[in-house]
């Protein structure tokens, strides 16, 4: 079953992001042991700055890390950052890529692949999925009515 292309309720950043699936992974990196809101002040100056992957791949790593200063483990983040897009710019999948979790690949399945077919343990993740299953239901309804 493919995911539903309305915004849910709770107005993840997978959700603005599905189209690029480096910025999906760049979030899911940033959302790791902080909060949604942390990670709204920053990302979008972040995706300003570094518009894509080989953007990112060549930052600096201590002008990357004070940008990443308000989520918190700054240095690590903006290393993680640095390898991944590298690996992601140099064609290495997804899920081979430095940094990239059963979290990121859960987001990844949902939002740019479009897939349910995915058993998430966050539980954020989960809510989306048991709204956008209902939510395909009664789009389903209402189309048979």
């Amino acid at each position: 079953m493919k995911t539903p292309c309305d915004i849910s309720p709770y107005s993840l950043l997978q959700e603005e992001l599905w189209r690029f699936p480096w910025r999906v992974m760049i979030a899911c990196i940033m959302l790791n042991l902080t909060s949604y809101k942390q990670v709204r002040n920053v990302i979008w100056d972040f995706f300003e700055e570094y518009p894509g992957a080989l953007c990112a791949a060549e930052a600096n790593p201590s002008e990357l890390a004070e940008m990443l200063r308000p989520l918190g483990l700054y240095n690590r983040r903006a290393a993680t950052i640095i390898k991944f897009s590298k690996q992601y710019s140099g064609g290495l999948a997804i899920e081979d890529c430095h940094g990239i979790g059963k979290y990121a690949l859960d987001s990844y399945t949902i939002f740019c692949l479009r897939s349910l077919d995915v058993e998430p343990t966050d539980s954020k993740l989960i809510m989306y999925m048991e709204w956008a299953t209902k939510h395909l239901e009664e789009i389903n309804d209402k189309s048979q009515a």
